[in-house]
């Protein structure tokens, strides 16, 4: 009983109901905002739209391309939205996975038969991302950006020579001579050499059909520039592969004139995260805040880099000198 009279129990007892108070309060509104959003993305609506007006939305492609479903989400979406009037896609990245690029592309060409939609190359725009690059109306570059790479590689690391010093050797049983070839772990037979080259000979004869259709290419044009050289903005201006020399500014004024768009309309960056806003803003923040409770540090990029899956380049890949970590 002398406790429950004690002055510093009496203190410690209010603080903790304040904190109960606190946290019960914090999960109710992420719980209401979780909600709302969920109701609003069940009805089709876009919660942030209202704020926004009438504008042209700028997505970006930069880094590596895999098969990144959050973007392709987003671009599906801003085709839904009747706010947005146009697309400038800026892409600045060397390429990828050639399956992702032709995720991409489809993506690209079908928001493109909804809003007017242009390219911008800002310092690197080659392989899968020229592919990208393909599908708008309108191709802009800046003049020492780099563009072209087209084309397909595979690459498999060979280390049998390395084996064979060190004395260990890989068994290997397999239903047929071609699975799983070419390995590591042993030279590549010629037979598998073959049957490699029919695949990378495939997809590029279907790249070189984009180029030829969205460039307008004979042939014989097509396969000479399509050599998997790089070309520069100017270089790439003067053979066709890109319609002209510029930057968002110019795409803009492009699409002004083009479309009939309001000269003051602005250009507004649009995100991944808003394909799913605000749920995954809400759940940003509540992983944000429970990183600072247990003393995570690098606040909110650092805990989500934790809980995040690195990407990796399976397969097939169309891109110009990739930097991998």
């Amino acid at each position: 009983m002398a406790e429950l009279s004690n002055p510093d129990y009496i203190l410690d007892r209010r603080r903790l109901r304040r904190k109960l108070t606190f946290w019960r309060v914090v999960g109710l509104v992420l719980l209401g905002v979780v909600l709302i959003g969920g109701i609003a993305r069940l009805a089709g609506l876009d919660p942030l739209s209202a704020s926004r007006g009438s504008h042209i939305a700028e997505i970006a492609i930069d880094g590596l391309i895999v098969g990144a479903q959050e973007r392709l989400d987003l671009i599906e979406e801003l085709g839904k939205q009747d706010k947005v009037q146009a697309v400038i896609v800026k892409i600045n990245s060397p390429g990828g996975t050639t399956s992702g690029g032709e995720a991409l592309y489809e993506a690209l060409l079908e928001l493109g038969t909804k809003k007017p939609l242009v390219a911008t190359i800002d310092g690197v725009g080659a392989s899968a991302a020229y592919m990208a690059a393909l599908a708008t109306d309108r191709i802009f570059a800046r003049r020492a950006s780099i563009t072209g790479s087209i084309g397909v590689v595979y690459q498999s690391p060979n280390i049998s020579d390395l084996m064979d010093k060190l004395g260990i050797r890989m068994e290997q049983i397999k239903s047929a001579p071609l699975k799983a070839s070419p390995n590591p772990f042993s030279p590549t037979s010629p037979e598998a050499r073959e049957a490699i080259q029919d695949l990378i000979d495939d997809s590029y004869e279907w790249f070189l059909d984009l180029v030829k259709e969205r460039r307008n290419f004979d042939d014989a044009t097509a396969r000479e520039l399509a050599d998997g050289r790089v070309y520069s903005g100017d270089r790439a201006l003067s053979v066709n592969l890109i319609d002209a020399i510029g930057s968002k500014e110019q795409a803009k004024d492009w699409l002004v004139s083009e479309h009939g768009l309001d000269a003051d309309i602005k250009v507004i960056r649009r995100d991944f995260d808003e394909a799913d806003a605000p749920l995954t803003l809400a759940m940003r923040a509540l992983f944000v805040t429970f990183a600072k409770t247990i003393g995570l540090s690098g606040g909110d990029s650092g805990f989500l880099g934790v809980v995040s899956a690195p990407a990796q380049l399976d397969g097939l890949i169309s891109v110009w000198h990739p930097i991998l970590d």
